[in-house]
């Protein structure tokens, strides 16, 4: 017992000699973590952009989907491939913006979806950051940003060469 107690104490006494010599840390605090916008910025080029639209359900079981990449690959339905230019996929973010897409809910589909009716999904991601919303054909509580933001994306896709 004695023993322990004597090896605890000079144990105390060796690290309370060792930092008497030590300097002081001059190690430089974290810095404070960088906060991100709730929605992206549309003044700087975008390095990850994919842009998803899709429609599916009905009575007829369709499943159709319109795609935007950061590079300007585009498909439309069928599989389709489209290109667009750069300015065109940054006029899309900048009419999402504008619409208060990046401001929706993630979800406007009733509990009873009812009546075969079509589900339509619109996934945005850009720069890892990623807005999903999901509405129901003809479902009241969708607001029109919602439905705009789809014919934004569906135009740009089918219009485009």
């Amino acid at each position: 017992m004695k023993r322990s107690i004597f090896l605890s104490i000079l144990g105390v006494i060796f690290l309370a000699g060792c930092a008497a010599g030590a300097e002081p840390s001059t190690a430089t605090p974290p810095a404070e973590p960088e906060t991100i916008d709730a929605k992206p910025t549309t003044k700087a080029a975008f390095s990850e952009v994919r842009i998803t639209l899709t429609r599916s359900g009905g009575i007829a079981g369709i499943q159709e989907s319109w795609t935007i990449s950061a590079d300007g690959q585009a498909t439309a339905p069928g599989g389709l491939r489209k290109r667009l230019t750069p300015e065109a996929v940054t006029n899309v973010i900048q009419e999402l913006e504008a619409l208060g897409f990046f401001e929706l809910d993630e979800n406007y589909l009733p509990r009873d979806s009812c009546c075969d009716r079509i589900i339509y999904e619109l996934n945005v991601s850009i720069d890892g950051k990623v807005y999903q919303v999901k509405a129901l054909e003809a479902e009241e509580s969708t607001p029109p940003a919602f439905w705009q933001a789809a014919e934004v994306i569906r135009k740009t896709v089918e219009t485009a060469p």
